[in-house]
């Protein structure tokens, strides 16, 4: 499951009922991401995940697996909007900057820039308000620096299946792609 469904899903299981209408789905969700509602569910309700049945409520197919993602998904994975997936990315890159052969000083330049945008995003009273050119700009360099290291292949793929899974919410929620 890809961050969408995982989000959906989530919503769902977080319901007393295990079910929620189209509506309450689409208002949890950034609107920019509501014309994917039909194919998400469509891929819950293959998957075995939800109950098809009436997809303009669509509802939780079973406890057994909704026990066990409560319990095991992390709730900080779980990306409600295109600022959660923001600051996501950005503490990704982080890490990968953290664990990578930098020299500490540029190590501590690098966790300066990245954690005022963390605040700067933090403080936007809306996603609209985020200043994405400093952001862009902010993530250039962090991987630009990165790039310059011995990063492991571990890390280097880490970093790209979680920037890859966050792409569809901060592609599609700000228009703009990283």
């Amino acid at each position: 499951m890809g961050n969408l469904e995982i989000t959906i899903y989530h919503l769902l299981s977080k319901s007393q009922t295990g079910t929620l209408s189209r509506d309450e789905i689409k208002k949890a969700i950034p609107s920019s991401l509501t014309h994917c509602i039909t194919e998400i569910l469509l891929v819950l309700k293959y998957s075995g995940l939800i109950d098809g049945t009436d997809m303009s409520t669509p509802k939780i197919a079973g406890d057994i697996f909704r026990e066990w993602f409560m319990e095991n998904c992390p709730q900080e994975d779980i990306i409600l909007n295109g600022q959660d997936a923001m600051i996501k990315s950005t503490q990704i890159i982080l890490e990968a900057i953290n664990n990578s052969a930098l020299r500490d000083d540029k190590k501590a330049e690098v966790k300066k820039i990245l954690d005022g945008e963390i605040n700067n995003i933090q403080s936007a009273g809306s996603e609209d308000t985020v200043n994405k050119r400093s952001l862009k700009t902010s993530l250039e360099t962090a991987l630009s620096l990165l790039k310059t290291t011995d990063v492991s292949i571990t890390t280097m793929t880490n970093l790209s299946k979680h920037v890859e899974s966050l792409g569809q919410f901060l592609g599609d929620t700000f228009n703009w792609w990283l």
